[in-house]
């Protein structure tokens, strides 16, 4: 397996002014002067400190999810909108009828009722009644495609009429917003109103992506409260003692042994919800993690564990931990290229990240790659976390 390349730059060129080695510096071969005055170095009290502050920077330039960027709408644009939805639509076969349900862009516009609304809106003179779009109701799905692909559309992926029947059983409807297109998002979950909604060219790996927050979210309502749940599984409990085999079956094999670990980690609701409905939606695109769209929606999960526990209050050593986890994965955007340095028994490892300019794993080898930006090289073990 070839070696994959990770690139990134960070601000702290001094930390690393005293390793001056020019050649790799060996995990096995410590015995050496060089290797072991780096390893005092990592280890004494001026490198905590300054792995310490290392880590806050990390922590402080991960951007907050989620930001509506603000922007401008007219009343003639959202009306033409809705008209090229509808069509859209019709061209695809799909049957739909009008709903009185408030589309997504009327939370978001300014109004003297929602004055917080970050997307300013131009009324057309003379309309005494604003128009934000429509929330369609889907009767009739179009013909399904033959080929099951992540990126095609969801209306006409060949999985969708047996979601949606998962969605109903949920206790959700689904629906087409035609004002997404002035939300900056193409679906969205509303717990509020129980309902999935899309845009008729959001692809099949974003609805499931939405599909996943609608079974967290009848999962957290049948189920003792999150921080209970959360309390019992720190205390060494596992999901299979705690939980009924109706409440398991709400959530896949696979999801309900991630959700046991990011409890373990101590990872809020919104965080745990988040990096799910990604993961959901990775293992469907079955990217590698030097990918570009992989590293996008990673970033945006981690994003999301970074601010939520940051948001916290005070945490607990292993919330600290996973601050820091999360902040860094973020910085790289992979899980795999630092499996087995990011661990809590080796804290002082992650610190080399942030002076890292160049990592290369080579997973058959199972070693790591690090170099730092004053030339040095330094090989790791891969192990897992």
């Amino acid at each position: 397996m070839k070696m994959k390349p990770t690139f990134f730059l960070f601000f702290v060129l001094a930390s690393v002014a005293s390793l001056k080695n020019p050649s790799p510096v060996l995990a096995d071969e410590v015995g050496h002067s060089k290797s072991n005055q780096c390893v005092r170095a990592l280890f004494s009290d001026s490198w905590k400190r300054l792995i310490d502050s290392v880590y806050s920077k990390i922590i402080e330039r991960v951007p907050q999810p989620n930001v509506v960027r603000t922007s401008a709408v007219t009343q003639k644009q959202i009306i033409q909108a809705d008209l090229e939805v509808r069509k859209t639509l019709s061209a695809l076969g799909v049957v739909v009828d009008e709903t009185k349900l408030p589309p997504y862009l009327s939370e978001l516009v300014a109004t003297q009722e929602n004055p917080e609304g970050r997307i300013r809106f131009d009324q057309t003179p003379g309309v005494r009644e604003a128009f934000f779009g429509t929330i369609l109701r889907v009767l009739r799905l179009p013909k399904p495609a033959l080929k099951s692909d992540p990126n095609a559309l969801a209306l006409t992926h060949p999985d969708m009429p047996s979601a949606l029947q998962d969605l109903k059983k949920l206790g959700y409807d689904f629906y087409i917003d035609t004002s997404l297109r002035f939300a900056d998002a193409s679906s969205y979950f509303d717990g509020e109103f129980g309902m999935i909604g899309i845009q008729p060219n959001t692809p099949w790996h974003v609805f499931i992506h939405e599909l996943q927050h609608a079974k967290w979210n009848r999962f957290l309502e049948s189920v003792i409260s999150f921080d209970a749940l959360q309390s019992k599984i720190e205390s060494g409990k596992t999901l299979k003692e705690l939980l009924s085999l109706q409440d398991r079956e709400l959530l896949d094999p696979e999801i309900l042994q991630k959700l046991e670990s990011l409890l373990k980690q101590g990872v809020p609701e919104n965080g745990i919800d988040e990096t799910l409905a990604v993961g959901v939606q990775l293992k469907a695109l079955d990217l590698p993690s030097y990918n570009h769209t992989y590293q996008r929606f990673f970033r945006y999960a981690r994003r999301h564990q970074v601010w939520d526990l940051k948001a916290a209050g005070p945490l607990s050593e292993t919330q600290k931990g996973s601050l820091r986890r999360a902040a860094v994965e973020e910085l790289l955007g992979s899980e795999a290229s630092v499996s087995g340095v990011l661990t809590s028994k080796n804290p002082y490892l992650i610190g080399i990240l942030a002076a890292t300019v160049v990592i290369l794993t080579d997973e058959r080898a199972r070693r790591i790659f690090l170099k730092l930006l004053d030339g040095t090289w330094v090989v790791l073990p891969m192990k897992s976390s």
